[in-house]
């Protein structure tokens, strides 16, 4: 099937739309959420403006909200005063998960 690029870009924004609004609704159905956010040449955070709104919704949501932040560079507020933690590694996340108890025991093969 061929589409004319003059067809994509009528459809483009209920797309986007569509995909704005089903991030949030995994949001909503969620108990926490977890953004890890890497580091790109030159220290700049990997952070789109994406990823704040949504940890934003979280926050506003009542939900747990979990950064793995892995820059040098601090995060700025809007993520800090939006957090429940920050942690700057993902073996440091996980063991504070482990130590709250989110992994049921179970064997590598799930058992």
């Amino acid at each position: 099937m061929r589409v004319s690029v003059r067809e994509v870009l009528e459809i483009a924004g209920d797309i986007d739309g569509q995909i704005y609004m089903r991030d949030f609704k995994l949001i909503d159905q969620s108990d926490m959420i977890c953004s890890l956010i890497p580091e790109l040449p030159g220290g700049v955070p990997a952070l789109s403006s994406g990823v704040e709104r949504e940890l934003q919704h979280a926050w506003e949501h009542t939900k747990e909200v979990y950064v793995v932040w892995k820059p040098r560079k601090n995060p700025s507020p809007f993520i800090t005063e939006t957090a429940t933690k920050i942690f700057r590694s993902v073996d440091e996340a996980m063991k504070h998960f482990e130590n709250k108890g989110m992994f049921p025991e179970r064997d590598l093969f799930g058992n």
